[in-house]
C-alpha cells in the first residue's frame, strides 16, 4: 500500500510557451478601398497626359505708343504702327529685336481676331538677306496693291509675307503671319508712320 505522504515524484506538464501574435490580415474592405484608390490617380494622369492643356493668353502691351516713341528715339528711325484695326487685334509683342551680325529690326506683332500672330518688321536699308530672314526664305507668291502700294507676296506653306515695294518712311518693310492674304493686306493697309499717328497713350 503506498505511503500516502510520500510525494509523486512524476513531474507537471509545463505550459507551452506563449506565441507571439500572428500578423493581422487586413480587411478585404482595406484592399478594395486602396485598389480603388491607386485606380482613379492613374486614370488622373492618363487623363492629364491625354488632354492637351490651353496655353495661357498672351498679355497685351499696353503701351505700344511709347516703346515705338523710345526705338524711334534711339535709332532716328520713323517707325510704323497699325492705325485703325478693330479691337479684336491685340498688340502682344512689340519692341526693337537686336542680334549678334544682323540688322535692327523693328518688330510690332498682334494676335488677330482668330488668335493667330500677324507681325510687322522694319529696318533701315534691309538687303535681300534681311527680306529672306523675315519671310522665312518663301518664294515669290504674287503681288497685291494696298493703299495704292505694291507689295510682293512670299509664301513658305502657311507662312505667307508681304514686302513692301517702296520704304516706309525710309523704313524697308515686311509683314508676315499664318492667316489669310486678305488679313495681311489688311495689315499692311493700316501701317502708319509714328509720325503721322495721333498718340493714345495714357
Amino acid at each position: 500500500m503506498p505511503d500516502p505522504t510520500a510525494q509523486d515524484s512524476t513531474p507537471e506538464p509545463t505550459a507551452p510557451p506563449p506565441q507571439p501574435p500572428g500578423r493581422r490580415g487586413m480587411s478585404g474592405n482595406a484592399k478594395n478601398m486602396i485598389y480603388s484608390m491607386v485606380a482613379v490617380l492613374f486614370g488622373c494622369v492618363i487623363w492629364l497626359w491625354a488632354v492637351p492643356q490651353s496655353p495661357q493668353d498672351p498679355k497685351p502691351v499696353a503701351n505700344v505708343e511709347s516703346i515705338a516713341r523710345e526705338v524711334t528715339k534711339e535709332q532716328k528711325w520713323d517707325v510704323a504702327l497699325p492705325q485703325g484695326l478693330p479691337k479684336t487685334w491685340t498688340p502682344i509683342n512689340v519692341r526693337l529685336i537686336r542680334a549678334a551680325d544682323k540688322p535692327a529690326t523693328w518688330h510690332a506683332g498682334y494676335q488677330e481676331p482668330d488668335s493667330e500672330f500677324v507681325s510687322a518688321e522694319q529696318t533701315k536699308d534691309g538687303d535681300t538677306g534681311w527680306v529672306n530672314n523675315q519671310t522665312q526664305d518663301g518664294k515669290p507668291a504674287g503681288s497685291s496693291t494696298v493703299e495704292g502700294q505694291e507689295w510682293t507676296r512670299y509664301a513658305d506653306g502657311n507662312f505667307k509675307s508681304l514686302v513692301r515695294a517702296k520704304p516706309l518712311n525710309g523704313l524697308s518693310t515686311v509683314v508676315t503671319g499664318k492667316v489669310d492674304w486678305d488679313q495681311l493686306e489688311q495689315f499692311a493697309g493700316a501701317l502708319k508712320p509714328l509720325s503721322t499717328t495721333t498718340s493714345r497713350d495714357g
